[in-house]
């Protein structure tokens, strides 16, 4: 039987190549445990490198790296992968908490507003902001038509008229990828993240999807956590320092 985070990874590389597929000059390909993923357009690690399962692939990593920009590694129980990561000059790392909920463990949010999900301008900019981003790195990717035929929806929070905070929800088979979940600094301790989060959620399981997934910061993870979403595994990034 698959485990909570086999579900997890699966849905994760479903969701990047249904979104790559529909976005120009994005790769994304799959050689056995190995992802590579390229978007330059954002030079960031996450979305330049291997996103890895296991150590299968550890004695090829050297050669893998060359294949992709500002690369980073992406790896889950992948030890020893980490340490050839860093070998290689990617010694910066940040975990990220793999988090699932299922219709049983779901717990809704309390109502913080209303939820638009015809703004992906504004939810573009609500999330540059809260990342401190450049627009036009992500600005492909909140289109009408990209996010159509990825099978995701950008949802906005607004309380008072005004956008205060912004989730994807990328919807692959029977899973829910909850993505770019950001909220401005001073509109943060206010319940939006888990609003936003939880209208995503919702519609989900409403529309007959199994399970949803992310992956965490450490800020959102408690917020994550009450609303129901498991810890079943955890990502290591690791990249290089910034110049």
């Amino acid at each position: 039987m698959i485990s909570s985070s086999e579900q997890l990874h699966d849905a994760f590389l479903d969701a990047l190549e249904s979104l790559s597929a529909a976005v120009a000059n994005a790769r994304f390909e799959r050689r056995g445990d190995v992802a590579i993923v390229a978007y330059p357009k954002a030079p960031v690690p996450a979305f330049n490198g291997l996103i890895v399962r296991g150590d299968g692939a550890v004695h090829e990593l050297e050669a893998l790296l060359r294949e992709v920009p500002a690369p980073g590694v992406t790896a889950v129980d992948a030890p020893e992968t980490i340490e050839e990561a860093r070998r290689h000059g990617l010694i910066e790392t940040v975990e990220l908490p793999g988090m699932l909920a299922t219709r049983d463990s779901f717990v809704r949010a309390p109502s913080a507003g209303a939820v638009d999900t015809d703004a992906a301008d504004e939810a573009l900019t609500v999330m540059t902001e809260s990342f401190g981003a450049p627009r036009d790195w992500f600005d492909e990717l909140y289109t009408r038509d990209v996010l159509d035929r990825a099978g995701a929806t950008a949802y906005v929070l607004r309380v008072d008229g005004r956008p205060v905070s912004t989730a994807i929800g990328l919807r692959t088979g029977d899973a829910l990828g909850i993505y770019n979940v950001g909220t401005p600094a001073p509109e943060r301790g206010r319940g939006y993240g888990a609003a936003v989060t939880s209208r995503a959620v919702e519609a989900a399981f409403a529309d007959g999807a199994a399970f949803a997934y992310l992956q965490s910061s450490a800020l959102g993870f408690s917020v994550y956590e009450r609303l129901g979403f498991r810890h079943v595994s955890t990502y290591t990034l690791a990249f290089a320092p910034p110049h």
